[in-house]
């Protein structure tokens, strides 16, 4: 992905002749958006349940933080949300991996629900600048997005970092 996908929006209604509501030409309203890097991993629910069962506190403080942890208690999916976690964490380290050494630590990225269910990525120091080399050491305009899915026993993650 070092050239990255080109993907331009356009934003405003457009009508028969071509131009759009506000009445500006449609190359004013041009943003190039560039996919710098992707993520994607399935994991199977009942794997994750077995190791958390055999190594209850070990294997669970080890891939989520405190305010996962936290989080996972008030909530009846608790095998499900472990497991969209490990899913989400790997879709990111494949999305920064070749631009981060040592490997990223489980603690690195930290996924948690806001009040609409929707996943918020907090990311480390150390990804971050990983993130900063995957786009070719510009820091700037980078955004990055996670989409979770379950379908028992399987959860998805796909993680994709673009810049404008």
């Amino acid at each position: 992905f070092s050239h990255g996908c080109r993907l331009i929006h356009r934003f405003g209604r457009k009508h028969k002749n071509n131009a759009l509501s506000d009445g500006q030409s449609p190359q004013s309203h041009k943003r190039l958006i560039v996919i710098i890097g992707v993520g994607c991993d399935i994991c199977n629910q009942t794997r994750i349940e077995k190791v958390a069962t055999k190594y209850p506190e070990r294997f669970i403080s080890k891939i989520l933080t405190n305010a996962e942890m936290a989080q996972m208690q008030s909530r009846s999916d608790k095998m499900a949300f472990l497991a969209k976690r490990f899913a989400a964490k790997e879709a990111i380290y494949k999305a920064i991996s070749a631009h981060i050494s040592p490997p990223p630590s489980w603690h690195d990225a930290e996924i948690l629900n806001n009040e609409a269910g929707r996943p918020l990525v907090t990311l480390s120091e150390r990804c971050h600048n990983a993130l900063g080399k995957l786009a070719g050491g510009n820091n700037q305009n980078i955004a990055y997005h996670l989409s979770l899915s379950d379908d028992a026993p399987f959860v998805m993650a796909v993680f994709i970092v673009s810049q404008s």
